[in-house]
């Protein structure tokens, strides 16, 4: 617990602080008086820290000592801006002195669920398949050539990997923790109650409340761990959010909209289709003729894509990985084009499996109830989400009919929301890569509703606490429950007592290893494989393709060795190393991209990789 304080801590002065300079950098250079609050400041700095972060990762490693630099730096502006700080601090000390000693206490309680939810980290697949060891790459090595010839999912470079690196806080506890997702949580949730508190309980507040638990409830597992999911599906759910109660700060706020989305896209590419909300603003200020404010977006915007596709082209060879389309330059360690071409046929296919399973498991769950079980709860979410989204063009449309007072920047929104999911279920329809697209326009589908109804304003003084009070024990029954699953399981494995387990966990959260006693067996662990002068750790044959964060590792198995089955797709035979030491990159041995490449190859590779979803039932 005093783990995920300080963390938090560190990472909101680093953040806000570096919001606060790229706002008033903005409105210097643009002579302009744009002003955000909290929230918007902290999220505009998550995505201002890319720039030099991005800059810096192609020369140095991305750890410790970069986060001291911006801290030192953070320091520095508050000293000669003090009393821009003192301003603040008054101001959220005057914010929190109007909320009544209940709501203060719901809104702690709120924190303290969070905190103590992630205190028993949830690993999942992706997480230690990949995630924790791409993280560490960036931690202790500058972008490398390559890499992602060594594991190929390597070549998928979400910056989330690159923001994490430098908060990971190995150095002061040993092993990583991954706190960033679950604190911009905390601080959505934070800004929901006291609006909704503010609002005296107004109806759409509410209904925002229990989305964001709802979207809690789906997301749970990851919001404990690394996933590059949650950053860009709360960002984006934010957005849809705040554009329902201020529709014209899409206009107001350009830098933000702006900055975020674009962000956002460097995280996860399937937010791409979103950029389109970009144009609003910056077709704005060419009308009013800003000039200097559209430079500045222009190229703010320019230096994180730029950026982000120059770490692609070092980390995969190609601009944007797996998009073999894309294809510019022909650097000799790029990863060859079957490896592409195949990733991205496993993505789209592995996805829209998924896309049924909240269907299926939505059934599974009325027939457990049957018999006094309750599980698979968060596919009923999905499917009521997926439910809603899709009555919601209806809604608008007759919102539109009838004339109601719906902003058009509202419809606007709506409409890209739509584009973006239509996008979405046409490539990779997996519900947890459009979280944020989903949950955001079934919250702009309600109001549509609202407003057919005219009961957009309507408040509820006393049911609303009643509401919001539920939705605060139920998020500490949720953390109650991981503590009783998750916890004891660790507990278990570690071998300790309860007392010890509490112990532990009121200083640092749970880890990886603790999932994992078979990794203490000598027989199990990686074993080394030689590449020249460089030495590489390979996952022992018949043992789970999982390394965590030992580098540098992969998996055995690959083609043109072993059948493509949506693992690890190369085989390590087929790389060599491109130097004398990690640093100098990876790349595919001239002979074997001739025989990956070979379209006959390609095409059977394919069909065996159906079939074997095929005979698995899928």
């Amino acid at each position: 617990m005093i783990a995920i304080i300080l963390s938090w801590l560190v990472i909101f002065f680093v953040f806000f602080s570096a919001g606060d300079i790229c706002i008033r950098l903005y409105n210097k250079i643009c002579n302009n008086k744009e002003a955000y609050g909290i929230l918007d400041t902290f999220i505009l700095g998550m995505c201002f820290v890319l720039i030099p972060l991005s800059l810096t990762s192609l020369w140095l490693p991305s750890n410790q000592y970069i986060l001291l630099s911006y801290i030192v730096i953070a320091i520095i502006y508050w000293i000669v801006n003090r009393s821009h700080l003192s301003a603040i601090v008054k101001g959220v000390k005057a914010k929190y002195n109007t909320l009544s000693r209940t709501q203060k206490v719901l809104i702690i309680l709120s924190i303290f669920s969070i905190a103590t939810f992630i205190i028993w980290s949830s690993s999942f697949y992706d997480a230690s398949y990949y995630h924790y060891q791409h993280i560490r790459w960036n931690e202790e090595y500058a972008v490398v050539p390559g890499l992602g010839n060594i594991e190929d999912r390597f070549g998928f470079n979400s910056n989330y990997m690159l923001l994490s690196a430098i908060f990971t806080f190995r150095f002061l506890f040993g092993e990583a923790i991954y706190p960033t997702q679950a604190l911009l949580f905390a601080l959505i949730l934070c800004w929901c109650l006291v609006k909704l508190f503010r609002s005296k309980f107004n109806i759409q507040w509410l209904i925002l409340l229990v989305l964001m638990f709802l979207m809690f409830l789906n997301n749970n597992k990851a919001i404990s761990d690394s996933n590059t999911d949650i950053l860009p599906s709360l960002c984006i759910f934010y957005i849809f959010a705040r554009t329902v109660f201020e529709p014209d700060w899409l206009v107001r706020k350009p830098l933000f909209i702006c900055l975020v989305l674009v962000a956002m896209v460097t995280i996860k590419v399937s937010s791409a289709v979103l950029c389109l909300l970009c144009l609003v603003p910056l077709i704005y200020l060419m009308k009013k003729k800003q000039f200097r404010e559209f430079s500045f977006l222009l190229l703010t915007g320019t230096l994180l894509i730029g950026l982000w596709c120059v770490r692609n082209y070092y980390v995969s060879g190609y601009l944007v990985y797996p998009l073999p389309q894309v294809d510019i330059f022909n650097p000799d360690w790029k990863m060859p084009y079957a490896t592409a071409l195949l990733q991205q046929i496993h993505v789209n296919a592995w996805a829209e499996i998924m896309y049924n399973s909240p269907f299926i498991l939505t059934k599974t769950f009325f027939e457990n109830v049957k018999h006094g079980q309750i599980t698979y709860f968060e596919s009923v979410i999905a499917c009521i989400i997926y439910g809603i989204v899709i009555i919601s063009p209806i809604l608008a449309l007759l919102t539109f009919l009838l004339k109601r007072k719906i902003s058009r920047y509202l419809y606007i929104t709506y409409g890209a929301a739509l584009l973006s999911i239509i996008f979405w279920h046409l490539s990779a329809p997996d519900f947890r890569f459009a979280y944020g697209h989903l949950y955001g326009t079934a919250f702009l589908g309600i109001i549509f509703f609202l407003s057919l109804i005219r009961k957009e304003q309507t408040i509820f003084p006393k049911s609303g606490m009643i509401v919001t009070a539920f939705v605060v024990i139920a998020l500490l029954l949720s953390s109650a429950k991981n503590t009783l699953t998750t916890g004891n399981t660790i507990t278990e494995m570690a071998g300790q007592t309860t007392k010890e387990a509490f112990t532990e966990r009121l200083i640092k959260p749970s880890q990886h290893q603790d999932y994992i006693p078979y990794m203490t067996d000598p027989a199990k662990k990686p074993v080394p494989y030689q590449m020249g002068e460089v030495t590489i750790y390979v996952t022992p044959k018949g043992q789970k393709e999982d390394n965590f964060d030992v580098i540098p590792a992969a998996d055995y198995r690959g083609l043109p060795h072993t059948d493509f089955l949506g693992y690890k797709l190369q085989n390590i035979k087929t790389i060599e190393s491109r130097g004398n030491t990690i640093q100098d990159g990876f790349r595919t041995k001239e002979e074997y991209i001739t025989i990956l490449n070979d379209s006959s190859n390609i095409e059977e590779y394919i069909k065996r990789y159906h079939r074997k979803y095929e005979l698995e039932g899928y």
